[in-house]
């Protein structure tokens, strides 16, 4: 009788154990772009599954950690960049796609999940679409000593994970498909990361600038100019941003041939970027459509009754803008393009009806700037 009154009570605390040690699984989204000889989504998830089972790939409409993980071949090594949840990537190569896979496999692995095997995978679980004849992985010396610290940065954005996870099987997995998978990998080449650390969301961009304009018969016009950019960054060609900017210029005088008139330009523009042409960390290159509105003074000067005219400044403007990160969180930038004036009024000395300035059709610009950018 003891015996069958102590057997549940047995049951029921190896049970409680059991639910005790069992941990919720790690739901991922992962976005590969990398040679069709290399590896695809399915390849590396396999290969992350390898190491530890409390990762698994997000269901349809489940929101899922982000890993990102770009490969390309460069001469006779292979390097590849990792990212979770779009922090910084870091960078690992080695002198086969299998080693290469193995090595980014582990670093995610350990991020979400401390106690993930450290074994070696089997080629196939490396995705590799033939073996490897290496006797060791080929992975350079330096990218190895550098995988404790990447983990320690990824380990900065994941939850915290017990350690208690139980062993992992270390069977091989078959190998993929050969062909790539990544959102927008059809627009950029497969053998250059198309947006190697670059930040995803919501940007701003303070701006300080100088533009030159060529104005009718005031000739070059130079405005310093200050603005804003907020943007919306993402994979992709469709990837918009918002341009605002103030500006006045200094005097700019007209010599007719009787008297003289000085004028100056109040302007605040606007400027609509929907697409961005270079997705790089270092390279922005945006087409805009904007209009700018203000107002243009005039003063007459050296004639008998000087006056001073007020008129509303309107126009429509097309822009290339040209962005290069010199160092982080500062850009320098150029840009160029034509603005037209929707109203052409004219300038008059009342005395003799001599014109002094009229509007040009078209107006010719370009600029330089400064951008301090908060991610």
């Amino acid at each position: 009788m003891r015996l069958r009154g102590a057997l549940p009570a047995t049951l029921t605390v190896l049970l409680a154990a059991a639910l005790g040690h069992a941990e919720p699984q790690v739901a991922v989204r992962v976005a590969v772009t990398s040679p069709a000889t290399c590896t695809d989504v399915d390849g590396f998830t396999r290969a992350l599954s390898a190491r530890t089972r409390r990762v698994r790939a997000a269901t349809p409409g489940e929101v899922g950690r982000a890993v990102q993980v770009e490969i390309s071949q460069r001469g006779a090594r292979w390097v590849g960049a990792v990212s979770l949840d779009y922090a910084p990537p870091r960078t690992l190569e080695s002198a086969s796609c299998g080693d290469l896979v193995s090595a980014l496999s582990f670093v995610v692995a350990i991020a979400l999940d401390p106690a993930a095997s450290r074994a070696p995978l089997a080629a196939a679980s490396r995705a590799s679409p033939t073996p490897s004849v290496s006797a060791a992985p080929a992975v350079s010396v330096a990218s190895v000593a550098s995988v404790a610290s990447v983990a320690s940065v990824f380990a900065s954005v994941a939850p915290a994970t017990s350690t208690t996870t139980e062993p992992v099987d270390e069977a091989p997995v078959p190998a993929p498909s050969p062909r790539v998978v990544t959102p927008g990998a059809e627009h950029a080449p497969s053998d250059r990361p198309a947006s190697e650390g670059r930040p995803r969301g919501f940007g701003f961009e303070a701006l300080f600038g100088l533009e030159v304009a060529e104005i009718g018969a005031l000739g070059a016009v130079y405005t310093p100019r200050l603005g804003v950019v907020l943007a919306y960054l993402r994979d992709g060609l469709f990837s918009p941003a918002i341009r605002l900017s103030l500006g006045r210029s200094p005097q700019n005088a007209v010599t007719p041939e009787i008297g003289a008139a000085v004028f100056e330009w109040t302007t605040a523009g606007l400027d609509a970027c929907p697409l961005e042409l270079a997705r790089s960390r270092l390279l922005t290159v945006r087409p805009c459509l904007g209009a700018v509105g203000g107002e243009l003074l005039g003063v007459g000067r050296s004639v008998v009754h000087p006056g001073t005219a007020s008129r509303g400044w309107y126009a429509v403007r097309a822009t290339l803008f040209v962005e290069l990160l010199a160092v982080e969180g500062l850009a320098v930038g150029a840009y160029g393009g034509l603005e037209l004036p929707l109203v052409r009024d004219d300038f008059r000395f009342d005395t003799n009806d001599v014109v002094i300035f009229r509007a040009p059709a078209v107006l010719p610009f370009g600029g330089v700037s400064l951008g301090l950018r908060f991610p």
